[in-house]
């Protein structure tokens, strides 16, 4: 049997994109750093996210 494993970030006001219809600050931390969170190299955090979340996701 498979094992599922979800992880998100969450609006809490139901809104995710900013006026400009682009996904706002709920997702920065997605694309704001230098460190690879995976091997696409496309979703870059900070080292103190990459410290908290790549555990998670192993």
């Amino acid at each position: 049997m498979g094992k599922v494993v979800m992880y998100s970030s969450v609006s809490v006001d139901g809104f995710v994109a900013d006026e400009n219809d682009q996904p706002g600050p709920l997702f920065e931390w997605l694309s704001s750093g230098d460190v690879p969170l995976d091997e696409s190299g496309e979703v870059k955090v900070s080292q103190t996210s990459y410290d908290y979340t790549r555990p998670y996701w192993d």
